[in-house]
């Protein structure tokens, strides 16, 4: 809203100063109330408000795809991260999930979704990935 009625750089000017000033008095330990957790957090200029958007929608959407990769230089014995898909209706009920331990999703009998190990052609293979 702040960007259509032309607010927006003037609400972050002002955001930005209450942060710096926040982050300021913890450095310099003048915190009002003292430094103790409690008041720093009770203190903190950053607040997260309903948002009376959607956050992430997709529709009439055919295919898409999620993909991660742990760090190519590292092999590590366990991956770090891994893609994961939350199918939920518009009432926000959970319908599925497809993650490493469900491997695949079924919609109306057929597969919809399905997570994927070592997807990469061998020849050009970088990084062991996964993806949904």
């Amino acid at each position: 809203m702040r960007i259509l009625d032309g607010s927006l750089a003037a609400f972050e000017a002002e955001e930005n100063a209450k942060f710096e000033a926040y982050i300021e008095s913890i450095e310099n330990e003048t915190l009002e109330g003292g430094n103790d957790e409690y008041n720093v957090m009770k203190s903190n200029p950053i607040v997260f408000e309903m948002m009376p958007f959607y956050q992430f929608e997709l529709t009439t959407v055919s295919q898409i795809a999620f993909s991660v990769a742990d760090d190519p230089f590292f092999k590590s014995s366990r991956s770090r991260f891994y893609p994961e898909v939350v199918v939920m209706n518009m009432k926000g009920t959970i319908k599925g999930k497809v993650n490493p331990q469900n491997r695949k999703y079924l919609r109306k009998g057929k597969e919809a979704m399905f997570f994927e190990d070592d997807f990469r052609e061998p020849k050009l293979k970088i990084n062991d990935d996964r993806r949904v």
